[in-house]
């Protein structure tokens, strides 16, 4: 297995953003919720992600192995200075357990320091004890709601 980390603003394509689209809605089925989550179409993948002004096309990561997309954390702009919001991160369940949601997570945070940001938030499901086990690894600290 050859997995590679690169941004997203260095493999944007329309293909791409297709390829992406349909691994998002693989993904976020494992995400624990009350209820199954509702299929988005492309557009409105698109209108969430694509053209939101706040997204961090330099700082959020995709992992492919060879050309195949199996994983990515993605970020926003926060409202407060200096913070970004970590959106989600997922990999695909035959690619779990080797690390790559952690180097996924590190060199987005490694680059956000990089453009001068100081903090990076997550909200995670108290459910999903294994994104948990990773943001304490990297140092995420919890916070009352």
């Amino acid at each position: 297995m050859d997995v590679d980390l690169q941004p997203f603003a260095e493999v944007d394509s329309t293909e791409f953003r297709h390829k992406w689209h349909e691994l998002f809605e693989v993904l976020r089925k494992y995400v624990p919720r009350l209820e199954p989550p509702t299929p988005f179409s492309y557009e409105q993948f698109e209108e969430m992600f694509v053209v939101d002004p706040d997204f961090l096309w330099d700082i959020s990561q995709v992992a492919r192995d060879k050309e195949k997309l199996i994983g990515f954390t993605y970020l926003y702009r926060s409202d407060v200075e200096a913070e970004l919001f970590q959106a989600q991160t997922a990999v695909h369940r035959d690619y779990r357990g080797r690390g790559i949601a952690k180097a996924l997570k590190a060199r987005s945070a490694k680059r956000a320091i990089e453009a001068g940001y100081r903090t990076v938030r997550a909200d995670n499901d108290t459910r999903n004890a294994p994104m948990l086990a990773i943001n304490a690894r990297l140092g995420y600290k919890g916070s009352p709601e």
